[in-house]
């Protein structure tokens, strides 16, 4: 309530959270209000949502500092942190808790293992965190950490008529299971002068990488400047 009466009006704060909700795709969410409280009005979201929210929020370091933090005092106040997995599974990176009479207890949460990091949102569980501990645990080992996109290996499966060098910035992975690796189709997608990979899964899209271009001149100078760098 202060954040959103501070930010902007009050109504604009609102809008903005929606419209963030729908470019995010949790597409069977709507805000009233910005506290989540629906005594009065009519918000609603999914644990899928809530799943998507929170892996957005947890590239944010401030809200991961904030959301590890076991408790925070301030002159003769001292608030804890409700979230038991922080003291109860020690591969949790974040949580967030919430209630309301007509969802139930509400709680999403991450882990990270291995280089594998999970999501799990749950609705109107009373046992949730031996819940989502176990769920974590079964699921680190159901699941594997493939490379999808390979930044150094790109650039020879994408053919040019000039020459130009083909290629992008970052590797991509999915945690997938073997036998779901199947699913997995990449296509190149040109529109005039962009292009992208865009992976699907079961012909869902999945995540989009732009493809950037070295000009064969370019890339020819560039060259030069590196040999002639090792002389």
């Amino acid at each position: 309530m202060t954040i959103a009466s501070n930010v902007m009006k009050y109504d604009d704060f609102i809008r903005e959270m929606n419209q963030k909700a729908f470019i995010l795709g949790m597409y069977n969410t709507t805000y009233e209000n910005p506290h989540g409280l629906n005594d009065t009005t009519q918000n609603y979201s999914t644990a899928n949502d809530l799943a998507i929210l929170m892996k957005y929020a947890i590239k944010n370091t401030n809200f991961i500092k904030i959301s590890q933090a076991k408790k925070y005092k301030i002159k003769n106040y001292i608030w804890y942190n409700k979230n038991e997995l922080l003291n109860n599974y020690k591969f949790t990176i974040s949580g967030k808790i919430g209630y309301t009479m007509k969802s139930g207890p509400v709680f999403v949460s991450s882990a990270k293992k291995d280089g594998k990091t999970l999501v799990i949102a749950s609705i109107n569980e009373n046992d949730k965190f031996e819940l989502h501990k176990r769920l974590y645990e079964n699921n680190f080992k159901k699941y594997k950490r493939y490379k999808i996109l390979d930044s150094n290996k790109i650039s020879f499966k994408i053919k040019s008529k000039n020459n130009d060098h083909y290629y992008i910035k970052n590797d991509y992975y999915m945690l997938l299971q073997k036998d779901e690796l199947k699913n997995i189709d990449i296509v190149l997608s040109e529109n005039n002068n962009d292009k992208n990979l865009k992976v699907y899964y079961d012909k869902k899209l999945i995540h989009t990488e732009k493809i950037y271009v070295l000009e064969y001149k370019k890339r020819n100078k560039k060259l030069r400047d590196i040999l002639f760098f090792w002389k």
